[in-house]
């Protein structure tokens, strides 16, 4: 298995998560920000994933997936 440089993935991350939000596509982009959040949790940076999440949170209600939101914040 490869090993992950994680600060790259979350770069990447970001620019998939940037162009699919020009794109219209917020489900996509929270989905992808909801990855970046768990990448953090696996690094232990618990305010970075916190924060993560509230991104996430705020592309779904976007979409108006309130449920998913909510549970983004949980």
């Amino acid at each position: 298995m490869q090993k992950v440089d994680p600060g790259e993935a979350v770069r990447l991350f970001g620019r998939a998560i940037a162009e699919y939000a020009v794109l219209g596509r917020f489900h996509v982009s929270a989905a992808l920000q909801r990855t970046v959040a768990e990448l953090y949790e696996d690094e232990e940076a618990m305010h970075d994933a916190a924060v993560a999440h509230g991104y996430a949170a705020d592309y779904y209600l976007g979409e108006a997936m309130a449920g998913q939101a909510i549970a983004c914040l949980l």
